[in-house]
């Protein structure tokens, strides 16, 4: 074998005399072995772990015994066999196999014989190394990405929240003064018949504004006992909207009077996702059932993780669409999963997060070309599972509960004096004694001189906040119940558990009703 064949099987061969002084060196070696050159003494570049590196490969020269060369400066392990040769020997070595695990290597394709097998294995290195590069990239890019997308819809989701809050405060201001009108014109029917077209319209805007918060990702308050059908009911028609004009939504509701503990908008944001699931796999019409009914725990719910704790309610979502592979069915849950070619997969997922979070869970019953049932079964409220059912005492008695009741005191905080003048009237009729202000300041005042039973504040004021006044006025008077307005409920606004909330626009009724029982 002349050198040029022994350069192209070993390229990186070392040849050495009978002292082991260097004669020659193959292309890639000094590559690999920083600093080799020839004329050198071997054992001052590397080492093969033994008390005499040239009696061992004396020993091992002509055998298949192979050895391991590592340098003693910079550079990396090579392993292969000392061969004898007329002038020495010659060191057929090759890079070592774990020198293609190193993060880093500088190895080129070059540095291996033509039909060296670690080829595939550097091959299979360089891929790999290849592919986590991209994928970091990938990863930072989307990192990028997702945090753009946030900055966009949280600025979204602020815009579309002070703009609910300022229409409903309009929208609040007209029902309001409807009711007044209405006091006054008890006699003429006319009269009334247009009170109510003018109320009825202003509650269709308000449905607008609930969906936009809806959209918007707001809280519009905190947990509540939610009677699911009346739910269903008052945003039916906000319900067809979403589901389009090809779909026709019907209505099966019978659950009456039954509750659940929860987000009215959380619970009505399921539903709505729910609904477009089922309203695109549809894509030329069809109908859409939504239905409730209760249901005592049996052995089968088990199966979907809900507790042994009483009864439950059934909400389904059912859909006359092409339905589901049993492949897809399997996934539906999983968070990122979606068969949309624009899907984020957050939808059903985000569902049965929900319907976790309130102790039931979700399931799906499906066939291909048969339509789909989304059920989620969801925990009763029982009256004695809310802790703040009791936490106000009755307002108006006197010390020994008898006597005629003493009039309950509000103060009434709103920084839209129309808005205010509505309620002071409303309030006052309804035999409160009423204290109006238009500023968070002059509320403070009022509460250092007055004692009052009940703080109704709107939450967001010009310049000031309606939760801090309340965090005040709690601090000065922990016995004052506190009753918060908003069209709009900032998603940073830390809410004390014990407060009350009613959303605007204001349905007086309700409103007297509430502050009566508290």
């Amino acid at each position: 074998m002349n050198e040029h064949q022994r350069n192209i099987i070993f390229p990186a061969n070392i040849c050495v005399d009978a002292d082991f002084k260097i004669l020659s060196i193959g292309p890639v070696a000094p590559r690999l072995i920083h600093g080799l050159k020839s004329g050198g003494y071997l054992f001052d570049y590397v080492a093969c772990g033994h008390p005499n590196d040239e009696d061992y490969l004396s020993s091992v020269s002509g055998s298949d015994k192979l050895v391991r060369f590592e340098p003693k400066g910079a550079g990396s392990a090579v392993v292969g066999w000392v061969v004898p040769s007329e002038s020495g020997y010659i060191l057929a070595v090759r890079i070592s196999p774990d020198k293609f695990f190193l993060d880093g290597s500088s190895l080129q394709i070059s540095d291996f014989a033509p039909g060296d097998p670690y080829v595939h294995g550097l091959l299979m290195f360089t891929m790999q190394r290849a592919m986590i590069e991209e994928q970091k990239a990938l990863t930072i890019e989307l990192s990028v990405s997702r945090q753009k997308t946030e900055n966009l819809l949280s600025r979204f989701s602020r815009i579309a929240g002070f703009m609910a809050h300022d229409f409903n405060n309009f929208l609040s201001i007209i029902r309001l003064n409807c009711d007044r009108l209405a006091n006054d014109l008890a006699e003429d029917e006319r009269l009334l018949r247009l009170i109510d077209i003018i109320r009825s319209t202003a509650a269709r805007g308000s449905a607008i504004t609930r969906s936009l918060m809806t959209l918007s990702n707001q809280r519009e308050d905190t947990s509540l006992p939610v009677p699911i059908d009346q739910l269903i009911g008052e945003n039916v028609a906000f319900l067809s909207a979403a589901a389009g004009a090809r779909v026709t939504v019907a209505v099966d509701l019978r659950a009456p009077g039954a509750r659940v503990l929860a987000s009215p908008t959380g619970l009505l944001n399921c539903v709505v996702n729910l609904l477009i699931n089922a309203r695109d796999a549809m894509p030329s019409g069809g109908t859409i059932s939504i239905k409730t009914f209760p249901k005592a725990h049996s052995a089968t719910d088990h199966d979907i993780g809900v507790a042994d704790n009483g009864h439950f309610i059934v909400l389904q979502i059912v859909d006359s669409g092409t339905g589901m592979s049993e492949e897809v069915l399997a996934r539906a849950f999983e968070p990122l999963f979606s068969t949309k070619a624009t899907g984020n997969g957050l939808g059903l997922a985000s569902v049965r997060d929900f319907a976790l979070a309130l102790g039931g869970d979700a399931r799906i019953l499906s066939e291909q070309s048969s339509g789909t049932t989304v059920e989620l079964v969801l925990p009763v409220w029982s009256r004695t599972e809310d802790p703040t059912t009791n936490r106000f005492s009755d307002v108006g008695q006197d010390a020994t509960g008898m006597g005629d009741p003493a009039p309950v005191k509000i103060l009434v905080v709103d920084d839209e004096p129309y808005a205010l003048e509505a309620l002071v009237e409303l309030l006052g009729a309804a035999g409160f004694e009423v204290t109006a202000c238009t500023s968070a300041k002059a509320a403070e005042a009022e509460l250092a001189v007055r004692t009052f039973n009940v703080l109704l504040t709107d939450i967001v004021l010009k310049n000031e906040s309606g939760t801090d006044l309340a965090k005040l006025a709690a601090s000065r008077d922990p016995d004052l119940n506190v009753l918060l307005m908003s069209g709009y409920v900032p998603i940073d606004d830390q809410l004390d558990p014990k407060w009350s909330f009613v959303r605007k626009p204001i349905n007086t009724q309700a409103l007297i009703e509430t502050i009566r029982s508290l």
